[in-house]
């Protein structure tokens, strides 16, 4: 009873906290670029992965 009351607190406290962090980022029209994180240097390896593998499928047959 108290594990749950003691993790349902703290879920409580977390929300809270990632809601109330300041707003950020400037004017929507400055034209400042936006960096390149690591999800989509990911999503672009799996890319070029994939056409790899269809290309050397292709190639064998």
């Amino acid at each position: 009873m108290l594990h749950r009351v003691i993790l349902s607190l703290a879920l409580l406290f977390i929300s809270v906290a990632t809601i109330a962090q300041p707003g950020g980022g400037g004017d929507p029209g400055s034209g400042a670029p936006v960096p390149l994180g690591g999800l989509e240097y990911l999503i672009a390896a799996g890319a070029a992965l994939g056409i790899k593998k269809i290309w050397s499928a292709r190639k064998r047959s």
